[in-house]
C-alpha cells in the first residue's frame, strides 16, 4: 500500500481520525511531525467538554469511528509509528520549516490548527501540502462552512486541496457531499473529522502514489469566504430538517 507521504499533525480530534482511518486502510505515513502547543492550552480542533458518541448513528457513521480516548502521541505509539515533535505550533516557523526540509516525502498531509495560511518560505521547500477542508469548495471557504451549507442546501461536505498562500484557495483534488447526521450536535467534535478522513482516503486512492501529473478537479475559482457562524444561526442550522 502507498506510504510515500508525510503528516504534519496537531493533537486534535481530526488528527486522531486521520491516523485511525489511514491505518485502517493500510496507508502508513513515512514521516510524521507533531506541532507543539507552547502554552499547553486547548487550541482549535481539540476535544470539547460536550463530546458525544456516534452510537445513535450506527446506520452510517460508526463504521468510520476512531479512537479519541488517547493522546495523539499515545495513539502513534500504539501503532508503532515514529514521529518527531516541534516546540512550535506554527507551520511557518523556522523550526518547522527546518524539519520539513529534511522530510523525504514530497506529499505532506496537513492536519494542524485551523485558519493557517502558508507563507512563501514554506511553499518554496519543494513539498505539496495536502489539506482536507470541511466544506464544499470553492463555494464554501473559511470556517464552520458546513453549518452554512446545511442552511442553504441541506448537506455537509469535504474537499481536498493542495494548499496555497490563500485560505482554502489551492487547486482542488477531490470533493464530496455527505448526508447530514441525525444528531447535528456531533458535527463539531466528530462528524467533521470523520468526513474529512473519508475524503482523505478517497483522495489517496484516486491519486495513488502521486507518481503521475495531478489532474486537478478545479485549479482555482472564486468562492464566498465564511466566518465562524453566529451561535443563533448555528442553532437554527442544527434544528434544520433540510436535506439534499
Amino acid at each position: 500500500m502507498y506510504n510515500n507521504f508525510g503528516l504534519i499533525l496537531a493533537d486534535t480530534i481530526r488528527s486522531k481520525a486521520y491516523i485511525t482511518n489511514l491505518l485502517r486502510e493500510r496507508y502508513y505515513p513515512k514521516w510524521i511531525l507533531i506541532l507543539g502547543n507552547n502554552k499547553n492550552k486547548k487550541l482549535p480542533g481539540g476535544l470539547s467538554k460536550n463530546f458525544l458518541s456516534t452510537q445513535n448513528e450506527k446506520d452510517y457513521w460508526t463504521k468510520f469511528d476512531f479512537d479519541h480516548s488517547k493522546s495523539l502521541t499515545e495513539l502513534l505509539e500504539k501503532y508503532n509509528l515514529n514521529y518527531i515533535k516541534s516546540k512550535s505550533k506554527d507551520i511557518n516557523s523556522d523550526e518547522v520549516i527546518s524539519s520539513i526540509k529534511k522530510a523525504g516525502p514530497e506529499i505532506i498531509i496537513y492536519s494542524g490548527y485551523g485558519g493557517v495560511i502558508l507563507k512563501e518560505k514554506v511553499l518554496s521547500q519543494g513539498k505539496k501540502f495536502l489539506h482536507v477542508h470541511g466544506g464544499f469548495l470553492p463555494q464554501y471557504k473559511g470556517s464552520t462552512t458546513n453549518y452554512y451549507s446545511i442552511l442553504n442546501e441541506g448537506y455537509i461536505a469535504a474537499s481536498s486541496i493542495i494548499m496555497s498562500n490563500e485560505l482554502d484557495s489551492g487547486p482542488i483534488l477531490l470533493r464530496k457531499k455527505f448526508k447530514v447526521p441525525k444528531n447535528k450536535i456531533l458535527i463539531d467534535d466528530k462528524i467533521d473529522s470523520i468526513i474529512r478522513a473519508q475524503l482523505l482516503i478517497l483522495t489517496l486512492k484516486k491519486f495513488e502514489g502521486f507518481k503521475k501529473p495531478i489532474n486537478f478537479l478545479i485549479k482555482k475559482r472564486k468562492g464566498e469566504l465564511f466566518f465562524i457562524i453566529h451561535p443563533v444561526l448555528k442553532h437554527i442550522s442544527i434544528l434544520s430538517k433540510k436535506e439534499f
